[in-house]
């Protein structure tokens, strides 16, 4: 019986989450936000979020060298 006890990122604090994390796995982990201009459902992206994830997936992939 699992009970009514889930577990998941959407309902666990970042710090229990992180925990959890780094005592199974050795890693560092950063959190990285960007502060949306609306949150209603059914509503596309603003220009500005989409700006600022444009310039942080093209910083990722420079520091990380990653392919887009």
């Amino acid at each position: 019986q699992l009970g009514s006890l889930t577990i998941s990122t959407h309902n666990l604090s970042p710090r229990v989450f992180v925990d959890m994390m780094t005592k199974e796995i050795d890693m560092q982990v950063y959190f990285i936000g960007i502060q949306p201009l609306q949150t209603q459902m059914g509503y596309p992206i603003s220009t500005a979020v989409d700006k600022a994830a444009q310039q942080l997936i093209s910083t990722l992939t420079e520091i990380f060298g990653l392919v887009e």
